[in-house]
């Protein structure tokens, strides 16, 4: 297997965002309660919260490793990609818009189903409805299926569980 093939007949996850959003926090804060940035890539075959059993790739969302994202859609076939923004960084949400729309547009991408989660461990500066507009989602193309949620990736609260079951829908349909 090559390091940017799958050989596994799971659903593939691709995990993205930009750097210290939460990705790695995604995958592993119900195994560990400490773990490090991502310096390249993580993969883990998990059953995603009781609802399917996935292949996950984290991939490091630091701006000289982004130019690396296209080698993994390009020769892994994903159902859907998470794509994480720290809710809490406003000055970055223009950098998260343009990773996000160069993504959308990627022909690889199309049958793609796209979950962004904002990730804040405080009070949230603006509610989803501001943070979707900030990040452009509403300038997605209608046929690409997405869904945006507000959650803290270190609890389990209700709107976090929602978004998972629409990722597990996305996955198994």
């Amino acid at each position: 297997m090559g390091i940017c093939s799958s050989q596994s007949t799971l659903p593939q996850i691709l995990l993205l965002g930009l750097d210290n959003a939460g990705k790695t926090t995604f995958l592993y804060a119900d195994k560990w309660d400490q773990f490090d940035p991502t310096v390249g890539f993580n993969y883990e075959e998990i059953h995603l919260r009781q609802i399917v059993h996935v292949g996950v790739w984290d991939v490091s969302g630091k701006s000289t490793l982004r130019c690396l994202w296209p080698l993994y859609y390009r020769n892994i076939n994903f159902v859907a990609i998470v794509f994480v923004i720290d809710a809490e960084k406003e000055e970055r949400f223009a950098e998260a818009r343009r990773e996000l729309q160069i993504l959308i547009n990627e022909e690889e991408l199309r049958e793609t189903a796209f979950l962004i989660l904002f990730n804040s461990r405080f009070e949230p500066i603006f509610d989803l409805e501001e943070l979707t507009a900030r990040v452009g989602l509403d300038l997605f193309h209608k046929t690409i299926k997405w869904k945006a949620a507000l959650v803290d990736l270190m609890e389990e609260s209700e709107d976090f569980k929602l978004a998972l079951k629409w990722l597990g829908e996305q996955i198994t349909n």
